[in-house]
């Protein structure tokens, strides 16, 4: 028998928040625009909103966050290389803001335990993750429970509220480096499984699983993060699911959310804090007294115009002297460099990053047995589409080099390594890296140059080969004509690849190629080689080289781009482009031929 008495409960969410405080856009050393770039100051209005609502309702009303907080600007790279004497900015606005809550994100990981233990310890909040096992892990929690008063049909009763937050499995081969020696990562359903029935077993009425992991089907070819959040949340001992790692949202109808059971309740707050995730829970009290979801409502708010005084003046302080680090001058460019049509043709950024890895690992090699092998290396597409607004692009001119202008190039504090591929592996590398263009058909028009289901990050270029992208041809059969130095590739041709120990690791979708472990691991992270190479006579050589081309197939395409790209047009010419429109956010729409 049912009872009778019933209730309801709001649980706010964020996810991916990257140090992305204030919207400021250290590459520029420029704020960013509120109506287009989010920001949890922006994002602060909302909160408060939700929670106003909630009040007003007599509804009970959580906070909470799932993951990657600590790391994404350079303001957190800069953070984790001072001995900065005050409290962490991120940890006062996690306490100001009441958050209830924390997870753990495979990016939280990436200044090492020492670092996030004491992160950890200035927080209010509890630091959850449940499936990371190893030493050294003092101040985080596996579980947590928390007993709150809820308003019900009834009168006033507590209820008890379990939280689990999983890494992806895979964390432990991106963070090999940053890990305590041993650590280890269990596989994230087994073990919600035993720790959600654990909480039950010590009264917990509801299990909230802050999954670090995205929505997605489980194809064989794509690691768990990719869609691990899916497969929990079709776990009947799961109550609420908050995903994330992917950047995309939900609800939405982003086709490989589809699969999931509208019942239960799942959200995915975007990345960057552009989204609020709002979930109204209806819940039913048991026979037995524990409390069940009966409905729910899942909705994402975006950002105000409006930012919160109180989150700016938290981050003043570290700000300023991180602005300061940021303007010194570390090198010098004869070119200008930008990043307005990278998928297009090569840029000079692209080519001056191939050539700082290059440079890393020739060094590395010399005098090795290996060193008669030919040295590729990838790019990797950075800040092209504007997807946080148009002012995230880079652009830096002819002159001195600032660190603000590698920090926009380089936004992870990856380090640089090699593996030797053969032919083959790095043809099944380029097919992934070509995901990113959407299917083009021939004689259509204004079809969207890029895959909107892709994040431009999935884009390498493998400097040293040359090679014809043919964008009318599924995933899969698009790499034509792969050369080096001119010449086919033979099937059993060896080359070493220098690329980032993030990549390798098959990270951004590259985990479902087989790769053979890094031969090379350096210390030099990719920031410390573009210093590096800036001051190398071969730079300026390097930033002519065109690995690939675009088929002409008889279409045109539309790719959207800053209004301050229209100044390089003479740059892509062979494309006749045209300005279509101003999209919603700022953006110029540009017309090609292909």
């Amino acid at each position: 028998m049912m009872s009778n008495c019933t209730s309801s409960l709001r649980i706010l969410a964020t996810t991916d928040l990257h140090m992305n405080i204030t919207g400021f856009n250290y590459a520029t050393n420029t704020p960013g625009p509120l109506s287009t770039t989010p920001s949890l100051a922006g994002l602060a209005p909302q909160i408060a909103k939700a929670r106003a609502e909630a009040e007003a309702d007599d509804r009970l009303c959580l906070l909470v966050d799932n993951g990657d907080f600590l790391q994404g600007t350079p303001l957190a790279d800069w953070l984790s290389m001072t001995n900065h004497r005050h409290a962490h900015p991120m940890a006062l606005i996690f306490n100001t803001l009441r958050y209830d809550a924390i997870g753990l994100g495979n990016h939280d990981l990436d200044y090492r335990m020492d670092y996030l233990n004491n992160f950890a310890a200035q927080m209010t909040a509890p630091l959850i993750c449940s499936n990371l096992r190893g030493t050294g892990m003092t101040n985080l929690l596996s579980a947590h429970t928390m007993t709150r008063r809820i308003n019900s049909s009834d009168g006033m009763q507590d209820i008890k509220i379990g939280v689990l937050s999983v890494l992806p499995p895979e964390t432990v081969i991106w963070n090999i480096e940053e890990l305590p020696e041993g650590a280890q990562i269990d596989d994230p359903v087994t073990c919600i499984t035993q720790k959600a029935k654990d909480l039950r077993a010590q009264g917990a009425d509801l299990v909230i699983v802050l999954a670090h992991m995205g929505l997605g089907e489980q194809d064989g070819k794509t690691g768990i993060g990719d869609w691990g959040a899916t497969a929990l949340a079709r776990l009947p001992c799961i109550d609420v699911i908050v995903a994330g790692h992917t950047h995309y949202r939900h609800p939405s109808d982003w086709p490989a959310a589809r699969s999931l059971d509208p019942s239960v309740p799942v959200i995915m707050p975007g990345s960057s804090a552009s989204h609020l995730g709002v979930l109204d829970l209806e819940l039913k009290q048991q026979r037995n007294g524990q409390w069940r979801v009966e409905d729910h409502v899942a909705r994402l708010r975006l950002q105000t115009n409006h930012s919160e005084p109180k989150i700016h003046s938290l981050a003043a302080p570290a700000h300023q002297l991180a602005c300061t680090y940021l303007e010194e001058s570390i090198g010098h460019t004869a070119e200008r460099l930008h990043s307005y049509f990278a998928l297009l043709r090569p840029s000079k950024i692209m080519a001056l990053t191939a050539r700082a890895k290059t440079i890393a690992v020739h060094q590395a090699i010399q005098g090795s047995d290996l060193e008669h092998l030919p040295i590729l290396a990838t790019a990797t597409a950075r800040s092209l589409r504007g997807a946080e607004g148009p002012s995230n692009f880079i652009d830096i001119p002819a002159g001195p080099v600032l660190r603000r202008h590698l920090a926009g190039m380089v936004p992870f504090t990856n380090k640089v390594c090699a593996l030797i591929l053969t032919s083959d592996k790095l043809a099944e590398w380029l097919e992934q890296s070509a995901s990113a263009y959407g299917l083009q058909s021939p004689g259509a028009h204004r079809q969207p140059l890029l895959n909107p289901d892709v994040p431009m990050f999935v884009f390498d270029a493998i400097f040293g080969l040359s090679y014809v992208f043919d964008l009318s041809k599924p995933v899969g059969t698009r790499v034509s004509d792969l050369r080096h130095n001119g010449l086919p590739l033979a099937d059993t041709q060896r080359f070493i690849l220098a690329t980032n120990h993030f990549r390798a690791a098959g990270g951004g979708g590259y985990d479902k190629i087989t790769l053979p472990a890094p031969f090379v691991k350096c210390t030099t992270t990719i920031t410390d080689a573009l210093e590096t190479a800036l001051h190398s006579d071969t730079c300026l050589e390097w930033m002519g080289h065109s690995p690939w081309q675009l088929k002409r197939i008889g279409t045109t395409a539309t790719f959207d781009t800053s209004a301050a790209a229209h100044s390089c047009f003479d740059e892509i010419a062979t494309f006749a482009p045209k300005i279509r429109e101003k999209t919603d956010v700022g953006l110029d729409r540009i017309e090609i031929e292909l």
